[in-house]
């Protein structure tokens, strides 16, 4: 009788072990998948980013044909599109754990360069031949395109990231996320704030 309630005891057990074990695994998948989704969501912002910097060479080579005598002005974004590069380029090959500081690097980054073209629009406006060539209108109308899509980019990513972190925070994934060395992602924020 010792014995079969020992056996009894000792299926009780692993079945116990088996449960947890499953319930361990669904947990981890969960976590990895939502931090896949995060991830997708990055790789399409730099997608972006990386389209609307491509863009940024031929919109200097018209603006420079009609206002030659701008230089600093085309140094100016040249450099900065080249740091931004460089940024998308390195969080690319980290694109798994993209760094919090990186992220705010390259956000930083993003807000000059939006800076400096500004300051290059501005400048159009001294020359209405170039306001009216048509290279010039069809670049303009991809960059206004291409930030649309880095907003509606951004705000995906957003979603997903507050998806992933309240599933981390939460239990049981606290705790999981904990044992396995999962951490919260940062929100891609402008400016003024969240998107």
């Amino acid at each position: 009788m010792q014995s079969v309630a020992t056996f009894f005891a000792f299926i009780l057990v692993l079945l116990i072990l088996g449960v947890v074990t499953v319930w361990f695994l669904l947990i981890y998948n969960v976590l990895v998948k939502r931090e896949e989704n995060v991830n997708q969501a990055w790789a399409q912002i730099q997608v972006q980013f990386q389209r609307k910097l491509d863009l940024i060479p031929a919109l200097l080579d018209v603006v420079k044909s009609y206002a030659q005598h701008e230089n600093q002005t085309y140094k100016d974004v040249a450099q900065i599109r080249s740091e931004a590069e460089e940024m998308i380029k390195s969080t690319a090959q980290e694109q798994v754990r993209l760094s919090n500081e990186k992220l705010e690097k390259l956000i930083q980054l993003q807000g000059v360069l939006r800076s400096a073209l500004s300051k290059l629009f501005a400048l159009v406006e001294n020359y209405p031949d170039l306001k009216a060539n048509e290279n010039f209108l069809t670049i303009q109308r991809q960059l206004e395109e291409t930030e649309d899509r880095i907003a509606k980019a951004r705000e995906i990513y957003n979603q997903r990231v507050r998806s992933y972190n309240a599933f981390l925070r939460g239990f049981p994934g606290n705790l999981v996320g904990t044992l396995l060395g999962f951490s919260q992602k940062a929100y891609f924020e402008t400016e003024g704030g969240l998107s």
